[in-house]
């Protein structure tokens, strides 16, 4: 490959001479060194060579067959004896990228050629190889076979080529002696360039075809037909494929040779590191491998290559072929980085392992909502693919399961497959991906109860009356000093402590008790003990005696057992509740000398049992309307509605007092629960109500009813909003669909039924009609009264307004702006028709009004109640309609009402008919408020005036006045009937005053002439008037009629 071309320069410097060699291409030579000679050097380019390569078996110099870098020695002078020591050295570098000098020889003195590597910049190259060696002062001598003819280093030079290129190798070599004389060195050195052109050519056609020949034995055929023939064959495909080397061939064929070797490589993918993969197994096949084989032909390229083995990340290899085995060094293929091979395979075998590291892959655990591993947040780990990992552990620790309040933990699922595994499973780790374990829950079922939350003292429940702490000391009939005391908590709770002798009342608790009524006796223990002990609660009198028939449960205690202590029901007689007036709690020793208790925690009760009420148990609470067995996080669909006398249930709260609102649609989920108990309560929450006191009203709002909807709507469906502890409606009026706006309530019209309630009216009585309103604009209102002659909605007819007139009675009003104001009108009741209902409306479309404090008044009764009396311009006085109550409050001060002529006896709660007057029950300052609102009237007593008759005579000579009739006042507080009933005034002489007489107010008597012996009378004179009577005469000589009254 090193032919010369350049005979101008083909040689080296020939120091000595001063001349180059000639026909030495790539040659340096010193001759005759001499002891006094300086160092010496000379440079040589050898003529460029050329190399074709055939890509698809090499891309590297140091596998082309005897390519090969080097240099001969062929004469070496040793020096004479005046030489103490000797030096050899070469090296070999890589100068492909660098340009060399001039070709031309030099040999001054102290030109160090060797050192500057034939270069004026002094760079050497890329470093092959090199060697030094010196002789030593103690008599080493060089290694002579340094110095003999032979080849220095001629070895493979490792040197990748994929294009065509000029690739350069340069080549330097030192011989030095040391001279006794000066001790110095003289040096000859010497640097050769040898640069071939590489053409890069791919015969991979060619190859084909060869090794076709040779696979079906057509060289044989060839041969016999006569080599030159094969010769040609061989010939025409090489200049098909371009790459001709010669045109004839002169060589003489060895048929014994043309035969065809085989070899055989197989590869392995192996685990590599230390880690175990699922089988336990520590750097085996990869599960999933199997071990590749097959067979190639002498002379091939040999591949090896990493598989792309998911979940595995490719680390080393190592490859054996004959001897040798390497791990590095092995040609990759140009395209494919995972792709190994070795050009020109002439071994039977080649086996290449391939090692693999495992990919990691992160572990997260997500509690979901609970807490794991000390933390809310994420816990991480990590594992080994095709490793064997443990759910639930983390790193070499497995921490407890996760908890959440409120929930049962099921397991973690994964996110990879969806599975949820539980703790401790073991996985086969073939997730090619990053991993969550998410935490499952199941909501822990509970026992949700619902409590009414209304204890009341007054009406269902017994509470010991007692001061904090009570203390009694006694001496029981053995002589023991005993010491008692016995405190009260907030809940009603008691505690009980030391010795107690006898009985001892702790106190009387006021308690109602209704006939026909069930309630429930029980005592709930909840710690300490009780020995020889009685606890008694008695129904008693109100002198705290017993009642008759006696009527007492004892709860007896013996142990130190918590939980409640049931006693039988008792049903309540009227003639025991004529009686009860409270329960006297009380302790006895039980028929022993004395009674012990140890830190006894106890709570007697006493409750109204009804349909809606559980009676407490250990596990219940007081109050529970019901109990539900449901899982927290359920969806509330429907809550029960809890009901209590004078109160607006508000709804359910998950505290007695405050706490969070529980609405239909609401997750059972709340903040402030403990959602580690397995029991929750929800417990109602009350507005106390306000009632009305109405004061001679006629009209009930409780009896006030909406016929034909529920919810009640107006005529043209606009929602009417009730509110029963205002007195109080409210709506939006909307036009009809004829277009006009006459939007009204409902109640009154037509086939209402007869349940929707009435006012009873007196015919002929005038009845006054008065309400208050709001209006958010400007609007016309009204309110009509609708007069029937039945209840019955198969019999009946309807007056609007007045009798006859065929119109709605109207008592309206038309504001101005958004306003509130009061509104009264009158209508006189017509003959048969006793029965009333009222109706109210607005024309204006769009207000939103709201109509309250609705009151009937009569007006009217047969003695002018309510009306104006007998001329003198008076009339009775009320200085208010209406008062709002508090249930079971009191309320002070009552209206005042005046009426001439009688005396006001209070308020009652029901009204004679006849003539209005109060009766019945009677409602004062100190009446508390039920759960209603109450009309009132005020019940009259018609007052007796007395009447002074003075016949003004003299004792000698008096007068007589015959016997008269008068009217008395006969007033029935039980019925509220009030009459006159007659009285005679006999016949009386006096010379003064007779009998005075009472005379009822508003009534007339008429007073005889009197008479007198020797006198003739003249008429009645009378007093000043008093306020409260008018006495009238029809002359002086004539018999006289006088009224008391207005």
């Amino acid at each position: 490959v090193l032919t010369p071309t350049n005979t101008s320069n083909n040689g080296g410097y020939n120091q000595d001479g001063g001349t180059y060699i000639n026909g030495s291409s790539g040659t340096g030579q010193f001759q005759n060194r001499k002891d006094d000679h300086d160092d010496e050097g000379a440079q040589a380019v050898a003529p460029t060579g050329s190399l074709v390569l055939d890509s698809t078996r090499f891309d590297n110099l140091q596998y082309v067959p005897n390519f090969k870098i080097g240099f001969l020695i062929s004469l070496v002078n040793e020096g004479t004896s005046s030489v103490n020591r000797r030096q050899f050295g070469y090296y070999f570098s890589d100068v492909s990228s660098l340009s060399f000098d001039s070709p031309s020889g030099y040999g001054s003195s102290n030109w160090d050629i060797y050192n500057r590597g034939g270069y004026a910049s002094g760079n050497r190259g890329t470093y092959i190889t090199s060697l030094t060696q010196y002789e030593d002062d103690n008599g080493v001598t060089v290694n002579r076979e340094y110095c003999y003819p032979r080849m220095v280093y001629n070895n493979t030079w490792d040197k990748s080529v994929t294009s065509s290129t000029t690739v350069k190798i340069l080549g330097a070599a030192r011989f030095g002696i040391r001279k006794k004389s000066n001790d110095r060195w003289s040096k000859s050195n010497n640097v050769n360039v040898v640069p071939v052109n590489v053409t890069v050519v791919n015969k991979s056609s060619l190859r084909s075809r060869y090794y076709e020949a040779i696979t079906f034995s057509k060289q044989q055929d060839w041969y016999a037909a006569g080599f030159n023939e094969y010769q040609n064959s061989i010939l025409t495909m090489a200049i098909n494929l371009e790459h001709p080397a010669r045109t004839t061939i002169n060589s003489t064929v060895n048929t014994a040779n043309l035969v065809t070797r085989t070899g055989t490589t197989t590869a392995v993918h192996l685990r590599g590191g230390s880690s175990a993969d699922y089988n336990g197994n520590v750097g085996s096949a990869i599960i999933g491998t199997n071990t590749e084989s097959k067979g190639y032909t002498y002379g091939d390229r040999v591949y090896g290559y990493y598989n792309e083995i998911p979940g595995f990340t490719k680390s080393n290899y190592s490859v054996t072929y004959g001897s040798t085995t390497k791990t590095s060094g092995i040609l990759q293929d140009s395209t494919y980085n995972n792709y190994y091979y070795i050009p020109n395979a002439n071994t039977p075998t080649i086996a290449w392992k391939f090692w693999y590291t495992p990919n990691t892959y992160s572990i997260n655990y997500d509690p979901n909502g609970g807490t794991y591993n000390n933390t809310t947040g994420l816990t991480s780990t990590s594992v080994l693919f095709q490793s064997k990992y443990t759910v639930g552990k983390i790193g070499s620790a497995t921490p407890a399961n996760p908890t959440r309040p409120g929930c049962t933990f099921m397991g973690w699922k994964c996110s990879a497959d969806g599975l949820v595994y539980q703790p401790g499973a073991n996985i086969n780790w073939e997730f090619l991906e990053n991993v969550t374990f998410t935490a499952q829950w199941e909501y822990n079922s509970i026992n949700l109860r619902f409590n009414e939350n209304h204890d009341s003292l007054a009406e269902n429940m017994f509470d010991p009356i007692i001061e904090e702490t009570l203390s009694y000391d006694s001496t029981s009939s053995n002589s023991t000093a005993c010491s008692f005391t016995l405190e009260k908590f907030d809940d009603g709770t008691l505690k009980a402590n030391g010795k107690l002798a006898g009985a001892y009342t702790i106190g009387f608790v006021p308690m109602k008790f209704e006939a026909g009524k069930t309630y429930h006796f029980s005592n709930l223990v909840t710690g300490g003990s009780m020995t020889n002990g009685c606890l008694v609660m008695e129904l008693a009198k109100e002198d705290t005696n017993n009642i008759n028939p006696r009527k007492f449960f004892n709860i007896e205690s013996n142990s130190t057992a918590t939980g409640t202590v049931e006693k039988p029901d008792i049903t309540i007689t009227q003639e025991m509740a004529d009686q009860i007036a409270g329960i006297r709690f009380w302790i006895w020793h039980g028929y022993n000398e004395y009674m012990t208790f140890n830190n006894f925690t106890f709570k007697p009760r006493i409750e109204l049992k009804s349909d809606s009420t559980n009676v407490a148990t250990s596990s219940t609470e007081y109050n529970n309307i019901f109990a539900d067995y449901i899982q927290y996080n359920s969806l509330i669909q429907e809550l029960p509605t809890a009901t209590r006398t004078g109160y607006t249930f508000d709804g359910w709260y998950t505290q007695a007092n405050g706490g969070t609102k529980v609405n239909v649609g609401d997750r059972l989920l709340y903040s402030d629960w403990n959602l580690n108990n397995t029991d929750q309560t929800l417990y109602a929450h009350w507005t106390i109500n306000k009632y009305k006191l109405m004061y001679e009203n006629e009209f009930d709002f409780d009896n006030f009813k909406f016929s034909m909807a529920n919810p009640p709507v107006t005529n043209t469906n606009s929602p009417i909003t009730i509110n029963e502890h205002e007195n109080s409606i409210q709506f939006t009026s909307q036009k009809r669909a004829d277009g006009v706006t006459d939007d009204f309530t409902p109640t009154g019209q037509n086939y209402t039924p007869a349940e929707t309630g009435y006012m009873t009216l007196v015919p002929g009585h005038t009845y006054e009609i008065s309400y208050s309103y709001t209006v958010d604009k400007a609007a016309s209102l009204n309110c009509y009264i609708f007069s029937y002659t039945s209840t019955s909605s198969t019999s009946w007819s309807t007056e609007y307004g007045n009798s006859g007139t065929g119109t709605y009675y109207n008592v309206g009003v038309a504001p101005s702006g958004a306003t509130n104001g009061n509104m009264t009108g009158y209508y006189t009741v017509p003959q048969g028709r006793p029965y009333a209902r009222l109706r109210f409306g607005s024309t204006t479309e769009g207000v939103t009004v709201k109509f309250s404090d609705i009151c009937v008044r009569d007006l009217t009764d047969p003695m002018d109640y309510r009306g104006k009396s007998g001329g003198d311009g008076k009339e009775n006085s009320l200085n208010k309609k209406f008062d709002t109550v508090t249930y079971k409050t009191t309320q002070s001060p009552l209206a005042t009402i005046t009426r001439q002529g009688y005396t006001f006896n209070g308020w009652y709660e029901s009204e004679n008919t006849s003539n209005g007057n109060g009766y019945g029950t009677q409602f004062t300052t100190s009446t508390a408020m039920p759960a209603r609102d109450v009309p009132l009237y005020a019940q009259w007593k018609l007052n007796e005036y007395s009447i002074v008759i003075n016949l003004n005579a003299d004792s000698t000579d008096k007068a007589t006045i015959g016997s008269f009739t008068y009217s008395k006042a006969n007033n029935n507080t039980s019925n509220g009937n009030i009459s006159l009933s007659t009285a005679t005034s006999s016949q009386q002489e006096s010379a003064g005053n007779i009998t005075t007489i009472n005379v009822a107010y508003g009534t007339s008597f008429t007073l005889p002439i009197p008479s007198r012996t020797g006198y003739t009378f003249t008429g009645w004179t009378a007093s000043a008037t008093p306020a409260y009577a008018s006495l009238t005469d029809n002359g002086n000589t004539s018999v006289s009629a006088y009224r008391v009254g207005a």
